[in-house]
């Protein structure tokens, strides 16, 4: 007799809570409305406000106002600027000149000169970075020879793929050189791995191709996904959260931290340590071999272009902490390019064996030339490179 009175309950208890549910679900997608809403009219307010740069992100997350994307061999500093950029905890006052490259002063570059000119090509650590032009090995050699027209046009984290792009660039421009001399780096085998590719069109393309392993190259740049390019908030999470918990440079660490596994001076550091162990992780589908083969083979296309036009070649190169804590003088990053230079360079500019003999009469030497925490030469060091350079060139 009471079982319909109960089956009228549940159906209004049902009901009830049917109502309930709906109610609160409006009420979540209203809220989530309302934010997506409020957080919309946020972020085109500070977009009108800041429209150049997001107003939380500091160095080295801030925008570099000297560094900017190009089409044909994807980047390179502002022509004809001066000023300052942060590195690290120091403030480094950087002039380009009208071709973009780093130098004394800026003015107009002629195309043409009667003085002999020597143009490089390199990375970070032939670009100078952290340093003023003239406490960089460029620098100490052009203020060294100044007979010499000394064109600096490295830049960070170019590799082979943007020595070849950059200089046919510059040979298209008109621009007469007498000498290129390229300082390949040891990062140059990751980067080719990871962060440099032809496109369709033919044209230089770089971005983070090993989705596994955030390209370091592309992180140096701090290029942010394409989720978070519209948003100064969500820019500052990816900028300060993600990229934070790859990049770390502890000022105050001691040497036991740093060469924990996966530490800046770590053994198993990725980015320096192919040259003893090419089974590495963060080399994206083609390794380690795939690096240096590719390397190689632009390597080879910068040669055959410079011969068209007469051009001697030479080649450089030093060792990172790594091959000075964990390898031998006579590193692979040597033998590989000493062998390609034996038919094609006008010189191969070793710089091993005066950075071992350093640390071999130093044993503080990773403090005495390396910007502690980084890999990165400090003044000591680039002075000892630009001593064996000069050394070579006025013979």
């Amino acid at each position: 007799m009471f079982k319909p009175m109960e089956n009228t309950e549940d159906a209004a208890t049902g009901k009830s809570l049917l109502r309930r549910a709906k109610h609160i679900s409006s009420l979540v997608v209203i809220n989530v409305a309302v934010f997506i809403a409020l957080f919309v009219l946020f972020e085109l307010a500070v977009h009108i406000i800041w429209p150049e740069e997001n107003p939380w992100l500091t160095p080295p997350f801030a925008k570099s106002k000297v560094r900017i994307a190009n089409p044909l061999y994807g980047h390179t500093l502002v022509p004809n600027f001066e000023g300052q950029e942060v590195w690290g905890s120091a403030r480094t006052k950087i002039i380009t000149n009208s071709l973009g490259f780093k130098s004394a002063r800026g003015g107009d570059v002629p195309l043409r000169s009667n003085n002999k000119r020597i143009l490089f090509l390199g990375d970070s650590f032939t670009e100078g970075v952290g340093l003023p032009y003239e406490e960089t090995f460029v620098g100490r050699f052009a203020a060294a020879l100044p007979q010499v027209d000394v064109l600096n046009a490295a830049a960070s984290s170019y590799a082979p793929s943007v020595y070849y792009a950059k200089m046919k660039y510059l040979l298209d421009l008109g621009l007469q050189v007498d000498e290129v001399i390229v300082y390949i780096d040891l990062s140059d085998i990751q980067d080719e791995a990871t962060a440099y590719r032809t496109g369709d069109d033919g044209r230089l393309e770089e971005g983070d191709f090993d989705k596994e392993c955030p390209s370091p190259a592309y992180i140096v740049r701090l290029q942010s996904p394409w989720w978070a390019r519209f948003s100064y908030v969500l820019d500052l999470f990816y900028k300060q959260r993600v990229i934070m918990s790859v990049i770390r440079n502890p000022p105050n660490a001691e040497f036991a931290a740093l060469a924990q596994p996966k530490q800046i001076y770590a053994r198993d550091f990725a980015r320096g340590a192919w040259t003893y162990d090419s089974g590495l992780p963060c080399y994206g589908t083609m390794g380690v071999e795939g690096g240096i083969a590719k390397a190689v083979a632009q390597m080879d296309k910068l040669y055959a272009l410079l011969s068209e036009k007469h051009i001697p070649l030479s080649v450089g190169v030093y060792p990172w902490p790594q091959q000075l804590l964990y390898d031998k003088e006579d590193s692979r990053q040597v033998t590989i390019w000493r062998d390609w230079c034996e038919k094609r360079c006008q010189r191969f500019l070793n710089h091993f064996p005066a950075l071992f003999a350093y640390k071999h009469q130093n044993p503080d030497f990773l403090r005495s030339l390396f910007f502690w925490g980084d890999y990165h030469y400090n003044p000591l060091g680039n002075e000892i490179i630009a001593r064996g350079l000069v050394v070579q060139y006025s013979r």
